[in-house]
């Protein structure tokens, strides 16, 4: 498990970041899903042995008021990018590779757009489209649920995130379960332990200071997101399963149609969970692969 760190910002906010990995290793910002924290890709078993395999040193900051991070007024996807371009200062990141999970995906796009030329290479896992888009929605799963909620009220967001923190602790309901989720999810959270790791990594870590920072992130992905996918430069890889029910290949397709370089990896029978389950490791080596393609002539040129 990773140690808990923190930077303060120029604005005096508190970043929490996980930081896993050997420290020479070619860095990933990872940027986690919603509801996610920095500990989310931690659920994927020996991932730390996987990050020395391929050299990988995976930092993950806690979004403004999520987890251990302070919240933040203003916070925007694209706002996001100045705290993020702060921790790679910090840390001395010149240059580096980008990934996210699920909704964590306008996070990405939004500090590519801002700084394409420290991007080495981009990886996108299970990421929806804007909402905004007409009948984007259509064909999700019971997560719809949770983005009612946010739209409603904050108070209602906050009772489905402690209704699924305390199934969590009480375990998986039998099958009656599976009708929420994609098969080959359900098949995942099944397995002894996986369910409640989840749950603590994501949904209890992520709502350490209470829900308000979540209540308020969440009503960002219910307007336009402050920018045009067409204008993002950087290639990014876009891996998706087909049966992915919380942001569906309908939607993988309309960004797909939007993002000027991409790369798209259909994972067939795959869904929203098994994406990380069954294929993290050809995903980060792959871009592990593309990112040191990149870094080789900068390299070489200095």
């Amino acid at each position: 498990m990773a140690t808990l760190h923190t930077l303060t910002l120029p604005d005096g906010r508190t970043l929490a970041y996980s930081d896993l990995g050997p420290e020479g290793g070619l860095p990933v910002l990872h940027q986690h899903a919603h509801p996610g924290s920095r500990l989310e890709l931690h659920a994927y078993p020996d991932l730390e042995a996987l990050l020395h395999r391929l050299n990988l040193r995976l930092i993950t900051p806690d979004r403004p008021g999520i987890g251990e991070s302070s919240p933040r007024a203003d916070h925007s996807f694209l706002g996001w990018s100045d705290d993020l371009l702060a921790l790679a200062d910090h840390l001395g990141l010149g240059h580096f590779a980008l990934t996210s999970y699920s909704a964590g995906a306008p996070f990405l796009y939004a500090s590519a757009l801002r700084a394409p030329q420290r991007v080495l290479a981009a990886a996108v896992l299970a990421g929806p489209c804007p909402w905004d888009l007409p009948g984007a929605m259509r064909g999700m799963g019971s997560v719809r649920m949770y983005w009612g909620a946010a739209r409603l009220h904050p108070r209602l967001l906050g009772f489905m995130l402690g209704q699924m923190i305390a199934s969590g602790k009480r375990g998986l309901p039998g099958n009656a379960r599976a009708a929420m989720m994609a098969e080959p999810d359900f098949e995942v959270v099944s397995k002894p332990g996986v369910h409640r790791d989840l749950i603590e990594k994501v949904y209890m870590t992520a709502t350490a200071r209470g829900i308000a920072g979540l209540a308020a992130e969440a009503r960002l992905y219910l307007r336009p997101w402050g920018f045009r996918l067409e204008e993002v430069p950087v290639e990014v890889d876009l891996w998706h399963g087909d049966l992915d029910q919380n942001a569906t290949w309908a939607q993988l397709e309309r960004v797909a149609e939007r993002l000027p370089h991409r790369r798209v990896h259909r994972l067939t029978g795959d869904a929203h969970l098994t994406i990380v389950y069954r294929h993290l490791p050809a995903i980060l080596e792959n871009l592990a692969v593309r990112a040191r393609s990149a870094l080789a002539p900068l390299t070489a040129a200095v």
